[in-house]
């Protein structure tokens, strides 16, 4: 399976979503910080992005080809 210019350009237009929930939800915390709860939040945060990610990265390792010059 091939990924085109459009999956790719749709891919990264979500991932410019996502920065920019992250930004709200950062700017919503305020100045006065909880590190354990902000801890908490950013690795729930980290572990989301990374199961939205992963299909993505899946697929481009499977289309990987690499030769032998």
């Amino acid at each position: 399976m091939h990924v085109t210019g459009k999956q790719v350009r749709e891919k990264v237009k979500a991932l410019g979503e996502i920065i920019d929930q992250y930004d709200l939800m950062r700017k919503e915390e305020g100045k006065k910080r909880d590190w354990r709860t902000y801890e908490e939040k950013l690795a729930r945060r980290i572990r989301n992005g990374m199961m939205q990610l992963g299909p993505l990265i899946e697929e481009a390792i499977e289309n990987l080809h690499v030769e032998r010059g």
